[in-house]
């Protein structure tokens, strides 16, 4: 079992992957690859792995003596993070 700094390697690892297919995906709908209705439910799917993610990094942080986000604001895995739930607002909209 890896201990919590090596977790967090981990984490942020697994949400690169997963954001860059998830950008992937964002791609194929913008140019009519997928059809919107499969391609949605993928790019749900993939959301809620990221939230899952998201909760576990924070989880990690918090447990690891971390002072929480606002220690862990500058790391790069909360850019994807961010832009995620700002893409999620904006689908929700349309």
């Amino acid at each position: 079992m890896p201990n919590p700094e090596q977790e967090i390697q981990q984490v942020k690892q697994h949400i690169a992957t997963v954001c860059a297919r998830r950008e992937q995906l964002k791609a194929e709908l913008q140019t009519g690859v997928i059809v919107p209705r499969v391609g949605l439910a993928r790019l749900e799917a993939i959301d809620r792995e990221l939230s899952v993610l998201d909760s576990r990094f924070k989880q990690l942080l918090t447990s690891g003596g971390y002072t929480a986000l606002e220690s862990a604001s500058t790391l790069p895995v909360l850019k994807y993070l961010r832009q995620f739930a700002a893409d999620r607002r904006t689908l929700a909209a349309a």
